[in-house]
């Protein structure tokens, strides 16, 4: 990902208050969590951002990849959303990243990654 963001990792930031992050428009934008070591986990919610432009944030993926950093899909959403639960069979990586599927801006309001 190339852009900004702040550096909470409550990824709630003053300066901010509708989103943590963006990017530039960029050809499948992503932001991406560093778990720092493998961990289980089976949902990811996504939290749009909440002032405007919800139809960018889709298509949207949740991967996640081990220290290969091959990662693997495991959920999808091609709707706009306003909060989206993506839940999976439970799964174990290191790396979490959520993509959008084209040319797009990215910011969200919020990613979880949930056990």
């Amino acid at each position: 990902m190339a852009g900004t963001g702040c550096t909470s990792p409550r990824q709630v930031c003053p300066e901010s208050p509708s989103y943590f992050f963006h990017t530039t428009d960029q050809n499948h934008p992503w932001v991406e969590i560093d778990l720092e070591r493998k961990v289980r986990f089976s949902g990811v919610r996504v939290e749009n951002r909440r002032d405007c432009c919800e139809e960018r944030a889709v298509p949207l993926v949740v991967e996640a990849a081990d220290e290969s950093r091959k990662f693997r899909v495991l959920a999808q959403r091609d709707k706009s959303f306003d909060s989206w639960l993506a839940s999976f069979p439970p799964t174990e990586a290191r790396y979490v990243r959520v993509r959008i599927l084209r040319p797009s801006l990215l910011h969200l309001g919020r990613v979880r990654v949930l056990r």
